[in-house]
């Protein structure tokens, strides 16, 4: 997987944590495919069928591009899924949590985006991944 820095001054964002941003990844789409019953079954045979792309850490999150194969079945909807993660210490603590969006183009994973809400965590190791607080 290529991995890119994009974030503008590098030297005062975040060291990137590489291995804890797939971890938080994968535990995401599995979530993401758990959670969203009426896709369930399309949304879990494309999460086992993807690789990772690239990551870009932007200092404030990262992105993190899929690639799939042409086979798998394809969802009949588009657009984006929302939930968040949240640090394993302080479930309740919302200004740690990061906001997670996992991108559907043209009804096959494209895209999922990591955000901190007011400012990227120094260390993301252990985040769960969970629904909107509502």
């Amino acid at each position: 997987m290529k991995r890119i820095v994009t974030a503008p001054k590098p030297e005062e964002a975040p060291r990137p944590q590489w291995e804890e941003y797939e971890a938080l990844a994968r535990r995401a789409l599995e979530f993401f495919a758990t959670y969203q019953e009426e896709f369930r079954d399309v949304l879990t045979a494309q999460v086992r069928a993807l690789t990772f792309g690239s990551m870009e850490y932007s200092g404030w999150g990262f992105f993190l591009s899929f690639e799939l194969p042409t086979d798998v079945p394809v969802l009949q909807a588009s657009g984006p899924i929302s939930g968040r993660a949240y640090p394993p210490d302080k479930p309740d603590d919302v200004l740690r949590d990061i906001g997670i969006v996992l991108f559907i183009k043209d009804g096959r994973v494209d895209l999922l985006e990591a955000h901190g809400l007011l400012e990227w965590p120094e260390d993301i190791t252990g985040y769960m991944p969970a629904k909107e607080r509502g």
